[in-house]
């Protein structure tokens, strides 16, 4: 499917050129607007963003700080560790939840890591 082959392709140019080194977890955005992915090896959630679809190539609009160093660091038993892992957005579109082995649960608005408010569906 087209959201597939999007998330493929979000997920190798993550690795390729933004420095992404885990990708674990990614999730698009109800509305399609964004997508959100989840660097295992790092404290933040990358965020992707278009108005025009998904096709071709994308560059994270901006990253956002998940986990404080105490917490990311306590984690990390190797490169590959320590950074968020799971995430989810709730069914209203508004809530953003994160999950890693330190940090259990931890939920975010959309709108604080987007840096947009949400559409309404």
């Amino acid at each position: 499917t087209i959201a597939s082959n999007a998330t493929a392709r979000l997920a190798s140019r993550a690795l390729d050129d933004l420095n992404v080194d885990c990708p674990h977890g990614l999730r698009f955005s109800n509305d399609d607007r964004h997508v959100l992915v989840a660097d295992a090896a790092s404290p933040v959630i990358y965020v992707y963003h278009s108005n025009a679809g998904w096709d071709g190539d994308h560059d994270a609009t901006r990253s956002v700080v998940v986990l404080d160093d105490e917490t990311f660091l306590r984690g990390r038993h190797n490169q590959e560790e320590g950074g968020p892992k799971g995430i989810d957005i709730d069914r209203s579109g508004h809530v953003v939840a994160v999950t890693c082995e330190e940090r259990p649960l931890a939920f975010y608005p959309l709108r604080a890591i987007t840096g947009m408010e949400p559409m309404d569906s």
